[in-house]
């Protein structure tokens, strides 16, 4: 499956596309929301016990195969320190734990067809691993280690640094700088009150956005935006259609004022607000930063740091420290350098479902998609309802097989997270007869 989509891409030429299906209507914008019940990326001190392993076989999975044109690169050649593809202009980030619920050679490949309409070797690819014991295995070992074996350098790992970045000051300073006396310039990664007790969740969040800045900050010049994305995020394109980060540029383009971008939710996909190719946008956003999901414009991300607040600013009604202070530097300021992009039908990206009372976990979710993939692909190291229920649920988001004919009434408690389809516009509420019905959620 995946030297069917990827290598083409790889290699410049189209990849097979899938058939078009329904998309989702709505009218009206998503309200200021606190996704208190969302997934957060964590990594634990300890190892859990499906990640007590060494490197798992890949069982002849490969991602992609080496280009016969590329020089030869040796394998400890590609890793942190590793530069993207000369004239690059878009950098795509991802971050991996091994807490992660889905297979990465199942996700990354999903989300790289449907953010550009460019193949994946035309931008800088890199894939965030924040593991802070190496000592425990995860699921994703062996296919990073495939990663860094590859002779592209156009995808690459890149490891979270604990030691610099938990308590060089220097790196805190060129992100964040804290006003208050107490806190000063001398603050580290570490030292921030962002912690209680033995939780270390906080800590390595943390740790692995401001990481995925700095790459973002250190890309070669040519690159003008960075889109980071949790490797649980779908996605889905008009078939044909203009793609998340051209979309992007050309709203850079006219709002030079804005530093960063929301992708667009699901309130807006469905028919075209504004036109073929055309978004609209909501200055500041109605919601938080959600740092699931972030398109930065590398330059003016760069004018703006270091963010400069008290620390109480790392408090909020939002997931975790980074949203907090990312929402109130850039969108709640004066003058919010902050928009969510509106582009009805051309694309959305959606968050797993929270599971609220009456609809489906996401592992639920994935299990009874899972039924409609019997013959999809096993992952060694991921539970086999989770794997191929992942794969379905990649097929259906891409087909555009998620509900498109809501009235006025129902476009309303969508909005007010009442509805029976979305999470607040934000996420999928899934249910099984919807699943049974051929819809992903």
């Amino acid at each position: 499956w995946l030297k069917d989509v990827m290598l083409p891409m790889a290699h410049g030429t189209e990849p097979r596309t899938p058939t078009r299906g329904a998309s989702t209507t709505f009218l009206f914008r998503p309200p200021r929301i606190a996704m208190t019940a969302r997934t957060v990326l964590v990594v634990a001190f300890f190892c859990e016990a499906g990640a007590l392993m060494g490197p798992i076989a890949m069982q002849g999975l490969s991602m992609l195969e080496p280009d016969a044109d590329a020089d030869a690169v040796e394998a400890s050649d590609i890793g942190p320190s590793r530069p993207g593809p000369r004239g690059a202009k878009y950098m795509f980030l991802t971050m991996t734990s091994p807490s992660d619920k889905l297979p990465l050679q199942i996700m990354l490949p999903h989300q790289l067809r449907q953010v550009t309409q460019d193949p994946p070797s035309s931008m800088d690819v890199v894939v965030i691993q924040n593991h802070l014991d190496r000592d425990c295995g995860s699921p994703q070992d062996s296919f990073l280690d495939t990663i860094r074996s590859q002779r592209y350098p156009w995808l690459r790992v890149k490891e979270v640094d604990y030691p610099g970045v938990l308590d060089d000051e220097k790196f805190l300073s060129r992100h964040w700088v804290f006003l208050n006396d107490a806190g000063g310039r001398n603050m580290t990664v570490r030292k921030l009150p962002i912690t209680s007790g033995n939780d270390t969740h906080e800590l390595t969040n943390v740790a692995g956005m401001l990481t995925a800045m700095e790459s973002c900050l250190d890309a070669e010049d040519s690159v003008e935006l960075c889109l980071y994305m949790d490797p649980d995020i779908f996605v889905h394109r008009r078939e044909k259609g203009h793609a998340l980060l051209e979309l992007a540029s050309d709203v850079f383009a006219s709002h030079p004022e804005l530093a960063v971008l929301l992708p667009p939710t699901l309130c807006d996909a469905g028919h075209y607000l504004v036109g073929d190719g055309v978004c609209n946008l909501l200055i500041p956003p109605l919601t938080a930063l959600s740092q699931r999901h972030l398109i930065f414009h590398r330059q003016r991300l760069r004018d703006r740091l270091p963010f400069k607040a008290t620390l109480d600013k790392l408090e909020g009604a939002y997931v975790g420290s980074f949203e907090n202070m990312n929402t109130h530097y850039l969108s709640d300021a004066p003058v919010p350098a902050a928009g969510l992009m509106r582009c009805g039908a051309e694309t959305v990206a959606v968050h797993p479902p929270a599971g609220h009372e009456g609809t489906l976990s996401f592992t639920q979710q994935l299990a009874a998609l899972a039924v409609y993939g019997p013959d999809k692909r096993s992952i060694p190291g991921f539970d086999d309802d989770l794997a191929k229920g992942s794969q379905v649920l990649v097929d259906r988001m891409e087909a555009g097989a998620f509900k498109s004919d809501l009235s006025i009434v129902e476009v309303a408690m969508e909005l007010t997270n009442l509805g029976p389809y979305t999470d607040g516009c934000l996420g999928m509420r899934a249910k099984k007869e919807h699943i049974d019905a051929g819809l992903a959620f």
